[in-house]
């Protein structure tokens, strides 16, 4: 199962290793981290639902179901 601990020191690693190469790419990723991963913090969220697809694919996946 996903732990928001584990993807918290895997961000911090990246973010240790390409501050110095890439700075605007690290400063996204720390702004918007928390926030791409507040959905983990609900217990009723289905994980299988949250996936992107192309728009086709899905309204197919939808008609199907």
């Amino acid at each position: 199962m996903f732990d928001i601990k584990q993807a918290r020191k895997k961000r911090d690693e990246i973010v240790n290793n390409y501050e110095s190469l890439y700075p605007a790419m690290v400063k996204c990723l720390d702004d918007g981290f928390e926030d791409s991963f507040q959905y983990c913090s609900c217990e009723e969220t289905k994980y299988s639902r949250l996936k992107s697809k192309k728009m086709l694919e899905r309204v197919n996946e939808e008609i199907r179901r």
